[in-house]
């Protein structure tokens, strides 16, 4: 095909820019690239117009198919709709594009300009329909997502609009306004973090824009808990120049902000009452019918009823910054009706700290608590145990939450005056104390899914006993995973827990064999094993007033290779409800 006199007059307006074309902003795609950004001036629209009627004019000289020389001329439309758009004509650019099209329907260049020009002419639904078609064709270009993209933003089509805005930000994170885009999506599915990320990495032109930026970004750290930096990012919200009604509520929303902190209770906790079945409350060990000795021993009444009560009380003593300091006591009493000699009471005071930040923005918080308990059994001083322990917790993200978490134990358990006992019986009794000192160190891994709905969680810890006799000195590895699970039906919470510990014990026991007891004075044989499994089924619902209803179903069993004394089952059913205030 060759051009004719009146097709070649077209061209001649392209080697000569008007001036007045030279500031026109371009915003458009390369056919068959990755599409590009531009904020304006003059060569962008010089070289999409000689560039393209370059092409042009070689192809149609010099090629001989009709395919071909239809696509040239409709690049020689395009070019002049490109044209008729930067000089406002928007009817005649439309006009030229859509006879371009008509040539080579799938051309992307008309496509996507047309777009623009309907968008300009407010007319949003076609233009969408061009840019999905578009966007069909070449899913890689940067920029028809980015129109697409903004195109079902402002109609509010958040999920069309996120995973292609989302794309434009990971390849080019300095398009103008992107990061505000994609950073409201995420704020609107309570990702406050990725929010943070988007606000914090995006960039933008317009100042109004900046003002958005700002005020999200300041809500999503003052929803993590960070009122500080929340409150900076809406000062700095009200000091965009701009006219808009935005500024009087972010003022008042910051000194909202410094007020609550300031005011903000400083005193929580929570009661709790329930009624429980247990079926092994002294933990007798399973029937083995190997000694005559021990055997009668497991005849004991092992069931029985009870009810519980708990109360714990928290006060935040310090608050300065990211920086706080917590005190808290917690009281827990069983009655059990059967063996009320195993009643239990536990009281426990805590002492911590807590700094709480954004690093590469991942929440991070790091504390330190130590805290001293004592617990009586049967109404008899029965343990005191005094802990100190250290943790860190990473919030990488929406989905992602990891704990690290080490701790020193030191327990006492306080028996009876055995200065009047034998010798040789004071000192196989001696080997049985479990009085000492216990290290942990470990981590937990959390999947959140929907704010927090639905969970899954897995965990590993080391810890090792180091006791005062032998007996009971041990290396442990304690596996832990577990989920929960919100119905839709009632927002009924259902959660399971499971907990592995593997426990091999550092010396042969000086009282047990595999075959039975071991004669006073016997040299050891054994060094006991045991692996330890306990299942937590729970059902809880929240009711009004703070209020939760919640039903525990819990299952420990306990094996090991010195099983005449250290195998048991145990389930216990718990009902309960508690107030938080």
């Amino acid at each position: 095909m060759k051009l004719g006199t009146s097709q070649c007059s077209r061209l001649l307006p392209y080697f000569e820019v008007p001036y007045q074309l030279m500031s026109t902003k371009v915003q458009g795609p390369s056919r068959g690239g990755k599409g590009w950004f531009r904020n304006g001036g003059a060569s962008p629209l010089h070289l999409v117009a000689s560039g393209i009627l370059c092409g042009s004019l070689i192809v149609g000289v010099l090629g001989s198919s009709h395919a071909r020389g239809q696509e040239s001329l409709a690049d020689v439309l395009v070019a002049e709709g490109v044209l008729a758009r930067g000089e406002k004509q928007l009817a005649k650019a439309l006009q030229l594009l859509e006879e371009a099209l008509d040539l080579y329907p799938n051309h992307v260049e008309a496509m996507y300009y047309a777009s623009l020009v309907l968008l300009e002419q407010n007319r949003m639904d076609d233009a969408i329909a061009r840019l999905e078609q578009a966007h069909s064709l070449e899913p890689d270009n940067v920029s028809i997502a980015y129109q697409l993209g903004v195109a079902y933003f402002s109609q509010k089509q958040y999920d069309k609009a996120q995973p292609l805005l989302t794309k434009v930000f990971e390849e080019s994170p300095g398009t103008n306004n992107v990061g505000y885009y994609v950073g409201f999506m995420r704020y609107r599915l309570k990702d406050y973090q990725g929010a943070i990320g988007a606000f914090r990495g995006g960039a933008s032109e317009d100042p109004r824009i900046l003002q958005l930026t700002r005020f999200y970004a300041g809500l999503s750290l003052a929803i993590l808990g960070l009122p500080e930096q929340a409150a900076g990012e809406l000062e700095e919200a009200m000091r965009v120049r701009t006219v808009s009604p935005l500024t009087g509520p972010a003022d008042r929303l910051r000194d909202t902000l410094v007020a609550a902190r300031k005011g903000e209770s400083r005193f929580g906790g929570q009661v709790r009452i329930g009624a429980f079945y247990d079926t092994n409350v002294p933990v007798i060990p399973k029937s083995t019918g190997e000694t005559i000795i021990i055997e009668p021993l497991r005849s004991r009444k092992a069931r029985s009823s009870g009810e519980l009560a708990s109360f714990r009380f928290d006060q935040t003593w310090f608050r300065e910054g990211p920086v706080e300091g917590t005190l808290s006591y917690s009281f827990f009493q069983t009655y059990d009706n059967d063996l009320p000699a195993f009643n239990v009471q536990n009281h426990l005071g805590a002492l911590g700290g807590f700094y709480r930040t954004l690093v590469m923005e991942m929440l991070v918080q790091a504390g330190i608590q130590g805290s001293f308990d004592k617990t009586w059994l049967g109404g008899n001083n029965f343990l005191d145990r005094f802990s100190a322990s250290v943790f860190g917790t990473v919030v990488e993200s929406s989905l992602h939450l990891t704990t690290v978490q080490g701790r020193v134990q030191i327990k006492d358990f306080l028996g009876g005056d055995l200065s009047q006992v034998a010798e040789v019986l004071r000192q196989a009794v001696a080997e049985d104390e479990r009085s000492g000192t216990n290290w942990m160190v470990g981590f937990t891994h959390l999947l959140r899914f929907q704010g927090d709905r639905h969970l899954l969680r897995g965990g590993y810890q080391l810890d090792t006993d180091a006791t005062l006799g032998d007996n009971f000195s041990y290396t442990g590895h304690r596996l832990q995973a577990g989920g929960m699970y919100t119905l839709p039906w009632e927002d009924i919470r259902v959660r399971y827990d499971y907990d592995v510990h593997f426990r091999i014990y550092d010396h042969p026991n000086t009282r047990f064999s595999r075959t039975g007891v071991l004669p006073l004075g016997a040299a050891p044989e054994v060094k006991q094993k045991v692996t330890e499994q306990t299942h937590i089924l729970r059902f809880e619902k929240s009711l009004p007033n703070n209020l939760t209803l919640a039903v525990d179903w819990q299952w420990t069993f306990s094996r090991s290779n010195i099983d005449i004394l250290f195998d048991f089952d145990r389930q216990v059913l718990t009902s309960s409800l508690t107030w938080a205030f």
